[in-house]
């Protein structure tokens, strides 16, 4: 389901996204000394806070598509990035991380070939194949000491996997690193050939997948994608995320600090004003209630006032989410529209 700023921002975060846009323009500019290739951000923020909604509504606005253009339509013409929405969680059955966000980025909308004119098409089929190939050896296992796992040693396992397999193309660790470099080249100019010249894949939900698949898209962010002209964004709860690293390293390590090491830049998303969100969908709740009942009342009466000041108190006594606070407000629509008929 597509979300756009327009009709579906019921927190005000339009101002954050803008914030954001602004920033993603100029982020060559932020850079930390010992950054270079892609530029990698953090959207932290608890669970149940509406950062799935944000990262679909960032996604659209940042190609500057309306919900009247429909969805999966090209930019519209103020377009600053092409973005990809990538929900981990929905692929993190899969043994590695590579496979499912390599076929993400494929299959997204803004690799179509009616997006692209003949002479970028020919890149554009580089740049599968090139994908393809390094898809096929699982390359990110020559990145990074996963899980207590000596470089080597993953080296080796792989190297014997290749070797059994006669058909494979690959017979040494150079050849890979040959593989992963162009990999990066024909995903970098693949980038340029778009109108925008830069690319944005806003990673949602990575906080809930398996510690291992976590960190393994992490690593393949900041090292396989290192490419000029793409920026990562992940909607996550760094404090859960932490959790999963010290699953996998102990919970000796210093998780924060670990996780920061991938990121750029960490922002945290806006929570939303309680009181207002509890108000309008209260009296939007009595005043569909007034009309059922043919009623020609003022909505915004002392009824709604007292039930939207219980309600924040509950919600402040019991720090709810904002998931948990509209399940609650939920609850009372449904007793209001159907017992009070």
């Amino acid at each position: 389901m597509e979300f756009y700023f327009e009709t579906d921002d019921k927190l005000d975060r339009r101002k954050y996204a803008e914030f954001l846009k602004s920033m993603l323009d100029n982020c060559d500019n932020y850079r930390r000394e010992d950054s270079d290739g892609a530029y990698v951000i953090a959207i932290d923020s608890p669970w149940g806070t509406g950062k799935t909604r944000f990262a679909k509504m960032l996604r659209n606005y940042l190609e500057d598509r309306t919900k009247k253009m429909g969805d999966d339509s090209l930019p519209g013409d103020n377009a600053s990035f092409n973005a990809i929405y990538y929900n981990s969680w929905e692929t993190d059955f899969s043994d590695d991380a590579l496979l499912p966000l390599i076929h993400s980025i494929i299959s997204s909308p803004e690799f179509k070939e009616d997006r692209f004119k003949r002479k970028s098409k020919e890149v554009l089929s580089k740049f599968k194949e090139a994908a393809t190939a390094v898809a096929r050896v699982a390359v990110y296992t020559v990145l990074h000491n996963l899980a207590g796992e000596k470089v080597t040693e993953m080296v080796k396992a792989a190297d014997d996997a290749v070797s059994q397999k006669p058909e494979d193309p690959l017979k040494s660790y150079q050849e890979r690193l040959k593989l992963l470099d162009n990999f990066r080249k024909a995903l970098e100019e693949m980038i340029e050939q778009t109108k925008q010249k830069k690319l944005v894949i806003i990673i949602d939900e990575l906080d809930r997948c398996r510690p291992t698949f976590a960190i393994q898209t992490l690593e393949l962010a900041k090292h396989l994608f290192s490419v000029k002209g793409l920026i990562f964004v992940f909607a996550l709860d760094i404090k859960q995320l932490s959790s999963s690293v010290q699953t996998v390293y102990g919970q000796e390590l210093d998780a924060t600090g670990y996780l920061c090491r991938f990121f750029d830049y960490v922002s945290q998303l806006p929570l939303p004003d309680n009181r207002k969100l509890i108000e309008e969908k209260i009296f939007s709740i009595e005043s569909r209630w007034m009309f059922s009942r043919a009623l020609s009342i003022n909505p915004r009466n002392r009824v709604a006032v007292e039930i939207s000041e219980f309600i924040l108190n509950i919600a402040l006594h019991d720090n709810l989410s904002i998931r948990e606070l509209l399940t609650l407000l939920g609850h009372y629509e449904i007793l209001v529209l159907t017992q009070l008929r």
